[in-house]
Parts: structure tokens; sequence; C-alpha cells
């Protein structure tokens, strides 16, 4: 038996003995049930029930009661907001001829009785804005004549009984704000032919739509958004043909928007934003929406143009088409939509120009266009835009131009952010005229230049001010202080200077007046002078949580005030000139997370104060002239991360407590004077990611529980005293990628063990007394002598520059020496066999090039085979082409396929660069180089066959609309292409200079590892030609300017903008203009794997 029937016959057995109590109950019995619910009331601010209800007198005229005319019995209770507390009384259900209950916006709270199913006349039950919890009851599915059912924003949870969904007479079900889950029945609508309304807005409902929700022909209002419904919108929708709002966002919807919608002309509003809807926007998606006002359809994935279509929407007021895949122009006609107030496009692929039509818009008050491609300069007509309120044209990087001043005379204004683009100008003085609301003013990342004005003090309502990244200069002005409201002022990257002229009068110490100052960057300006005491003013005691004054040429003490600072979570003012201790006041910065003192000329020890800091997760106190003990109580900061105190003076042991703090990641106390052992409990930092103790004094042994390390990625103990072998359980860091121990006193043999460390990169022993055999496999193969020399004991392969090891001799040996021809003979005649037999088969198959042996004194392959692998040279096999020649895809079996580049020989210097490329590709082993199996080599014919690299060229990943690099990708690419030079320069025995190290030149594998190829007009230098060839052609480009394009949103650019600094200051001295102020590749390779990790950090 159907549940709806069992319902059905529920309702018949039990529907008479409603008529039997209702005949039963009298006046009496409502008065007592109105008094029993004002015993449960617990609260009465107002004192309207109270006071008010009571036996003296008539309940008909108690506040918030109505009766019948005819009899004195109670049919309405409206009791909305009167602040009442309590639990709804059971007894509620006794008011038989209730037709009208209205609970609304008071602060009732446990559960709805299940009584309330009594009162069969009911037809409103509003109980919006409590606090009320548990279930529905079932009950109120047996109110045959409700036809309101309303209980917004409580906290009733559970499915929503499908008893609701037989009351035929119901019009409107809100239930919005609760913590209602299940699915909706197939057969929704089927019993509610009257319902105009259905609000299950912020609930926890999923599942799918039911197709049968277009029974609900008389719908008005459908809202879902923030639940968490699934599958695709059903077509059948189409069919509520007086539907005016459909709200269907915040869930998990895909597929495309059913036609069908657009074809209901009574619809107003139409918002499905944030879901994971696909397809594009119907070029007649105005034909049937004459009244259309809202069309929400952010946050999808939806493609394609905008229509043109829209245009016919011509009572249009808000649209949102943000975070979707839009490509493409606007077209002109696009903005004549004159009613439009809100236009939403920011981060798609949208191009072109914005065209001076723009100012068509005239009742605009939200114009977001940022994060698109959109070019060429902002026309004077936005101007025109009389209500605009906020202006959002950021991110698009290639606006030009100046900035119109008519931009700075609306004086609706209130957002405007020009930042991350091409745009030049000033600001004006005339802003505080023009622009009088202003809150949000952000033109970041311009070229924008002259001072700020000293009337900006005027705009009082203004609470954030970001000019970073400009060329402005001059004094920033002390009336920055009247600017009361003021929560972030962003100033850094530019030419300010602070004005001295006045003493105690300084722009730090106006700003104590801007209490509610949250962030304030002064960081990379020539500010000069000193921080004064009052920046530790109890007006910035509360608020101030970010102060970044880096690079800014401070000199003097630190002043002991800054320890007021409470709130402050990040401190940076590194990179500048301050003199003497960190004062002890600094263990009063309780809420601080980070803290940059580094590259300054601190001195003193670092006091127990630190310890204070319980919240700190990152410090960086690098390039100091702090001496003395590390306080022992330091690594017992249970929130420590990162820790940089290199090249400092600091001395004595390592504080056991850093072996014990297993949360440590990254750990450099380099250039230090350190002594002692390493403690065995170095074993219990289990997510050590970085270590470095390298430049100190230490001595020992390495402790054997080093290997308890397992996420270990960087470690250095060069330069030390470290004495005994090289522990095998190194072997246990599968993670490692650099290890350096140059320069101790290490002795013994080179762990085997080591060669099954695949992730190793670096590896450098040298100077130190070791001896035995260098391995020679797993990473072993691309290490070079640099790293091994200064053991005199180390013998091994002759590419280590280091003698031949002396062949081991047993017992055995006559034994073998009579075995071994056996056996060589045995196999020889096995080969001759194979081979024999292999000739005489016609279908024999081509050997796969995994048997391919990397070295050049393999067989060649033939001409012809390379025929039939590339179908005969056939187009559809063609990679690509350059000057002197043409890569193609070659298959060679199913499993089997490489990459064969073959020389145009007609070309001059074609024969030559196929000389070099052999030349130089036959010893050298790396795994970011492109691999040569072999080549095919005739007269007339020159090829060479290359490991296939699927994934292309890296050019194409920078310049093409259907391949896209993440952060990530770039970085690591960067560092595979550095790794590559590093060893060419300094890997092998004699400098390699590529010289024609261009992005089409780096590929691609299927781990989008970056392997660098054609070297075709590479050279190899000696120690004696590097003076003479310091002036190589060297206009080629080297790293491609695309590579840090990387559209990132403003909820992340925060993340990036320290990693990107530290990219963009090695990039720049690596194109110093002397050959003797550019890093070695060595020290690029090892900074950018140090950028990395502090970017996995963060």
């Amino acid at each position: 038996m159907g549940k709806h029937a069992a319902f059905f016959i529920f309702l018949g057995v039990f529907y008479p003995t409603f008529f039997y109590l209702a005949a039963t109950l009298n006046s009496s019995t409502d008065e007592s049930s109105l008094l029993s619910f004002k015993s449960q009331i617990t609260s009465d601010p107002n004192n309207k029930i109270s006071t008010n209800w009571s036996r003296g007198t008539s309940f008909c005229t108690w506040i918030g009661v109505t009766c019948s005319r005819r009899h004195p019995r109670v049919t309405g209770l409206d009791l909305f907001d009167m602040g009442l507390q309590g639990t709804i009384a059971r007894e509620i259900g006794n008011l038989s001829f209730l037709t009208y209950l209205d609970l609304s916006n008071n602060s009732f709270t446990g559960l709805i009785p299940n009584e309330i199913g009594n009162l069969i006349r009911l037809r409103t039950l509003l109980m919006d804005y409590n606090e009320l919890t548990g279930h529905i009851p079932n009950s109120i599915g047996f109110l045959r004549k409700l036809e309101r059912l309303s209980l917004i924003r409580n906290h009733v949870v559970g499915t929503i009984p499908w008893s609701i969904f037989n009351v035929s007479s119901l019009q409107k079900i809100a239930l919005t704000g609760n913590q209602r889950s299940g699915t909706l029945p197939l057969d929704i609508c089927q019993h509610l032919p009257e319902l105009e309304y259905l609000l299950l807005a912020i609930n926890e409902v999923s599942g799918n739509i039911p197709a049968s929700i277009s029974m609900c022909g008389k719908l008005k209002v459908l809202s879902l958004t923030f639940n968490n419904f699934s599958g695709s919108i059903p077509v059948a929708i189409g069919n509520l043909t007086q539907l005016q709002i459909l709200y269907l966002g915040r869930n998990i919807f895909t597929g495309e928007l059913p036609s069908t919608i657009f074809n209901i002309s009574s619809l107003l509003f139409l918002a499905a934003g944030h879901n994971k809807i696909s397809g594009s926007i119907p070029e007649n998606t105005c034909n049937q929406f004459p009244k259309l006002q809202i069309l929400d359809l952010f946050n999808n994935r939806i493609q394609g143009e905008i229509p043109l279509g829209l245009i016919r929407c011509q009572a249009l007021q808000e649209l949102d088409l943000s975070s979707n895949k839009l490509t493409g122009n606007i077209h002109a006609d696009f903005w004549n939509l004159t009613m439009l107030q809100v236009l939403g496009l920011v981060d798609n692929l949208l191009t072109g120009t914005i065209p001076p039509s723009l100012g068509n818009l005239s009742s605009l008050s939200v114009l977001d266009l940022g994060m698109n491609s959109f070019h060429g300069t902002v026309p004077s007509e936005i101007g025109l835009l009389r209500s605009l309120m906020e202006c959002y044209l950021s991110f698009n990087y290639m606006l030009k131009g100046e900035v119109p001043r008519s931009i700075f005379n609306i004086s609706t204004l209130k957002i405007l952010d020009l930042s991350l683009n091409k745009l030049f100008g000033n600001i004006p003085s005339s802003i505080t005229n023009g622009i009088p609301n202003l809150e949000i003013l952000n033109l970041a990342s311009n070229q924008f230049s002259g001072s700020i004005p000293t009337s900006i003090s005027n705009l009082s309502k203004l609470r954030f001010f970001q000019l970073t990244r400009n060329s402005f200069s001059g004094h920033i002005p002390i009336t920055l202080g009247n600017l009361r409201g003021l929560r972030y002022l962003l100033l850094g990257f530019n030419r300010f200077t602070n004005d001295l002229s006045i003493p105690d009068q300084e722009f730090l110490t106006s700003l104590t007046n801007c209490k509610a100052l949250n962030s304030l960057s002064i960081n990379i300006n020539p500010i000069t002078g000193e921080l004064p005491k009052s920046i530790g003013s109890s007006n910035l005691s509360a608020s101030l949580q970010q102060f970044f004054a880096h690079s800014c040429r401070i000199k003097g003490t630190l002043p002991s005030e800054i320890g007021n600072l409470s709130s402050l979570i990040l401190l940076d003012i590194g990179g500048n000139e301050l003199r003497g201790p960190i004062p002890a006041t600094f263990g009063g910065l309780r809420s601080l997370q980070k803290l940059f003192l580094n590259h300054n000329k601190l001195q003193g020890s670092i006091s127990n104060n630190f310890c204070n800091l319980e919240k700190l997760y990152f410090v960086n106190l690098m390039e100091n002239r702090l001496s003395g003990q590390l306080p022992g109580c330091f690594g017992n900061i249970a929130s420590l991360r990162q820790v940089y105190l290199a090249e400092n003076a600091l001395t004595s042991n390592v504080p056991s407590t850093f072996w014990l703090n297993s949360d440590i990641q990254i750990l450099d106390l380099s250039a230090n004077l350190f002594d002692g052992c390493l403690a065995p409990q170095i074993g219990n930092m289990k997510n050590i990611i970085q270590l470095n103790l390298s430049g100190n004094q230490i001595s020992g042994g390495i402790p054997s529980s080093i290997d308890q390390l397992v996420n270990l990625v960087n470690l250095s103990l060069s330069h030390n005293k470290i004495q005994g072998p090289i522990p095998d359980s190194f072997a246990n860091l599968k993670s490692l990628q650099y290890l350096d121990l140059s320069c101790n006193n290490i002795s013994g043999s080179i762990p085997m063990s080591l060669e099954t460390l695949t992730l190793l990169e670096y590896f450098n022993v040298s100077f130190n007394e070791l001896t035995g055999e260098i391995p020679d496999g797993g990473p072993f193969i691309n290490f070079t002598p640099e790293f091994f020399k200064g053991n005199k004991g180390l013998c091994g392969a002759s590419r280590f520059n280091v003698k031949a090891c002396k062949p081991k001799s047993s017992s055995k040996t006559r034994i073998l020496r009579g075995v071994l021809p056996a056996i060589f003979a045995g196999i020889v005649g096995t080969a001759i066999i194979i081979l024999f037999l292999r000739a005489r088969s016609r279908n024999s198959s081509l050997l796969s090039l995994s048997s391919f042996t990397l070295d050049f004194t393999h067989e060649r392959i033939s001409y012809y085979e390379i025929l039939r692998a590339t179908s005969n040279l056939s187009p559809g096999n063609l990679i690509g082409r350059g000057h002197i020649g043409s890569v193609y895809k070659a298959i060679f079996s199913p499993t089997s396929v490489a990459a064969i580049k073959i020389f145009n020989l007609d070309v001059q210097g074609a024969l030559k660069s196929f000389d070099i490329e052999c030349r130089v590709m036959r010893n050298i082993r790396h795994r970011n180089l492109v691999k040569i199996i072999t080549s095919c080599s005739n007269l007339d014919f020159k090829a060479l066959v290359m490991k296939y690299m699927p994934n292309g060229n890296l050019d194409t990943w920078l310049h093409s609309s259907n391949c896209f690099l993440n952060f990530e990708q770039r970085l690591g690419t960067m560092i595979d292409v550095a790794s590559a030079v590093e060893y060419l320069h300094h890997g092998y025995s004699s400098l390699i200079v590529h010289c024609d190290l261009k992005p089409s030149n780096v590929l691609l594998d299927e781990n989008m590892v970056a392997h660098v190829s054609d070297f075709g007009i590479a050279k190899l230098l000696t120690e004696d030609q590097l003076i003479v060839h310091t002036g190589l052609d060297t206009s080629h480009q080297i790293v491609d300017a695309d590579l840090l394009d990387v559209n990132i949103g403003e909820n992340v650019r925060a993340k990036f903008q320290r990693c990107l600094i530290s990219i963009m200051g090695l990039a720049l001295e690596c194109t110093a203009d002397l050959p003797e102020e550019r890093p070695n590749m060595q020290d690029v390779a090892v900074r950018l794997k140090k950028i990395k990790i502090e970017q996995q950090g963060q």
C-alpha cells in the first residue's frame, strides 16, 4: 500500500475524532488553553501578555487574541514581534476554532507541539524567526484547510514531512533557513494544485528537482537556493507558466539550462549562480522575457559569447555572468540596456575595448569588468554614469592610457578599483569634492605617479586605500591621520618619503589616530627616519594586525613600545638598517604569527620573552648580528613551523627542544657558531622539510635516527666538523632532493643504498675523508666530479675524475676463470641463433625503443624503419618545424613511440648542427635533458631518435588559449630548466653553453616535467676558454615573460606576492650587465627550490 493511500485511510479513521473533539470544547477551554500558553512564557519584555492576559477580563479582549463574532471562541492569535521567550504549550491544540496563528519574530524554543494538528480550521500558521528545534510534526498534514505554512529561520531538522505535500489547500510553503534534509517527493505537486510559493532556501535538501514540479501550475516563486540539489534542471520546469521568481543558486546543478526556461514569459528573476551549469546562453534568451529584471548565472561553466539577444531584455536591471568562461567581444548594442543597474562580467575571458557607449547605462550602480582581457583606454564617457556606486576594472592588465578625470567626479561612487592594469595619471586634489562618499580606492599595480594630495583626508568615509606598485613619490601626508575610519593603507613599492622636517609630526605618528587601522604597508619605499615610539599607541594596539615596512631605509633601534601591538599578526620590518637589541617587550605580541626582522644589523641575544609568542608560525631573523645562546624554550612554541636564523653569531648547542618539536617544517640555522653534536632526538622532527645547519662548528657523527625524517627534502650539513660515516639509513629518506655534506671530516664509504633515492638531484660530499667506490646508479648518473673532489680515497667511474677501483678478488677466482669462458661461449651461440632466426622472419616486429641503448655505439636505426614509423613522413605525424629541420612522431609499435628529428641538409649549417648535437649529447645525462636514443646517418639523411614528449613544448603552453600552466607548474618548469642548465654549466667535465635556450626548446613529458632540447648551436668550453667566450650571443630569450603572467584572483594574490618578488629579484640578478655580478646556475637552482619550499609553506 502506497504511503499516500495509507495517509488517507488514517485520515478517514481519525478525522471524525477531530470534529467530536471540537464539539466537546467550549469557551472556557479556550481561556484555560491561553493561560496554559501564557504559563510557558519565560520572558515578556514589553509586559504585553504577563499583565494583560488575566481571568478578570474577557479573553476576547486580550492583546493578540481575536474571537468569532457569533461565538466567544478564539479564531486568531497574533503575537508577532513581541519579544517573547519560552516554549509553545501543547494546550494550543485545544483552540479548535483557530484559523490564524502568528508567533513570528519572537524567541520561542523547543519543539513544535504535535497537538497543533488538532487545529482543523487553521488557514495560516506563521512561526518565522524563532529558535524552534526538532522535527516538523507529521500532524500538520491533518490541517486540511491550511493555506500558508511558514517556519522561516528556525532550527528545525530532519526531512520535510511528506504529509505536508498532501494538503491540497496550501498556497505557500516557506521553510527557508532551517536544517531540513532529505529529498523532495517525486509527486511533490500532485496534490498541491493551489501552491504559489515554495521556499526551501538555506537548508540541506538534496537530490533532483522532481519533474512533477510542473504540476504546480500556479507556482509564482520557487526558491531552492543554498541547498545540495544536484543533477540537471528538469525540462518540465518550463511548464510553470505563471512563475515569476526562480532561485536555484548555490547548489550542484549540472548540464545546460533547459531551453524551456526561456519561454516563461512571466519570469522576473532568474538566479542560478554558483552551480556547475555548462553550455552557452541561447541567442533567443530574451525573446520571451519581456519582464525579466534579474539574470544571475555567476560562477558556472558557461562558455561562448554574450548573445546579442540580451539587448531585448529592456527591463533588465541586474545581469551577473561573472566567473564563467565567456569569450569574445561585447557587442556595441549591448551598452544600450538603459535600465541596467548591476553589470557583473568579472572573471571571464572577454576581450576587446570598453566603448564610449558605456555611458548609455545611465542607471548603472555597479560595474564589474575585472579579471578579463579588455584593452585600450577607459572612455571618458564613464563619467556619465551618475548613479555609479561601485566600479571594478581591475586585473585586465592591458587597459592603458590616462585615467579620465571624469571618473573622479562621479559623486555617488563608493568603490573604485583600477588595479593591475597599465593606466597612468595622478590623484587630483579635487578628488574630495568629486567623490566625497568614496570608501575604497585601489590603484595598485599601474603606472600612476605624482603625490598623495593632502586633501585626501577629507574623504571621511575612506576605509581601503591602496597605491601599491606604482611610481608615486613625495611625502606621505600626515593628514592621513584624519581618516578615522581607515582600515587598510597599502603604499608599498613606490617612491614615498617621510617628512622629517617637523619633529614628532611624521606620518606614522599621525596614523595612530586611525583607531580602525588593520593593515599598514609601506614596503620598499625610501622612507628613512626611525620608527617612532608612537607606533605602539593604544589606539593601534587593538586594531593593527599587519605592518609591512620591509626595505624602507629605516634606521635606529626598535622602540620597546612596539610590544604594545597586542593584535599584531604579521610584522615585517626586514631589509632596513635597524641596530641594537630586539626589545624584550616583543613578548607582548601575543597574537603574532609571522615575524620578519631579517637583513638588519640587530645585536644582542634572543630574549626568553620570545617564548611568549604562542601563536608564532614563521620567524625570520637572518643576516643580523645576533649572538649568544638560543633560549631553550624557543623550540617549545607549538605553532612554530618555519625558522630562519641564518648568518648571525649564535653560539652553543642547538637547543634540544628544536629536535623535539615534531611540527617544524623548515629550520635554517646556517652560518652561525653552533657547536656540539647532532642529538639522536633529531628523529622526532617528523614534519621537517628543510634542515640547514651548514657553516657552523657542529662535530660528532650523523645519528642514525635521521632516517625518521621521512618528509625531508633539503638537508645541508656542509662546512662543519662532522665525523664518522654516512649512515646507510639515509636511504630511507625517499623525499630527499638536496643533500650537502661537503667540507666536513666524514669518513668511510658512500652507501650504495643511496642509489634508491630517485628524487635526489643534488649530492655534494666534496672535501671529506671518504673512501671506496662511488655509486654509479640511480641519481648518481647525473652527478658531476665537483661533488666528490677533495676525497683522495674515492674510486669509481672515469667520469667522476677519480681513480678506477681495483677489481675484487676471492677464493673462487680460479673456478670462475674456468666457468666464465664456457658461459660466454653459450651466450654468444644463443645470440647467433636468435639473430639468424630473426633475420629469416619477414614479419618480425621492430625492436621496441625501450631496448635501444643510450650509448651511441648502438647500431643506428635504418632510414626505411623511420619512413615506416612516420607513415612516410606524413604531415599528420609532424610535431614541429624549425630552421634546420622537422620533428615527427614515430610509432614503431603500439608500445614504442619516439620523436624523430630530421635535419634539412639543404640548409646551410644543418650538417654542422647534427654533428654538434651528437657530440654534445654523446655522454651527458640528466633528468631534465631530452634523451637521445639513437641516430640514423648517411650521406643524404641525418636524423636523431629522441624520447617522445607527449605534452609538446613550453611555448605552446605559454601562448595557446587551449593550454594553461598553473603557478606551481610554472615554478616547477623554472626549476627543471634551471637544473638542466646547472648541469650543463657545472655538472660536466666541459662547460656546455646551450646558446639557444627559449620556450620552444623546452619540452614537457607526460608528467609535465621539463626537458631542454635542441643543442644544434651549443658550445663546449674548457676552463681556458671561459674568459674568451664571455661575449657569447645572449640575445635569445632565456626566460619567457609569460612564465610569470599568472592570472590569479584577488583572493589568492597575497599568498604568492612574496614568492613572485623573490622570483623577479632573482631574474633581475641574472640579467646584470657584468657577468661577475650574476649568480651562477648552481645558486639559481638552489634559490628557486627554496622559493618553491617557501611557497608551499604559505
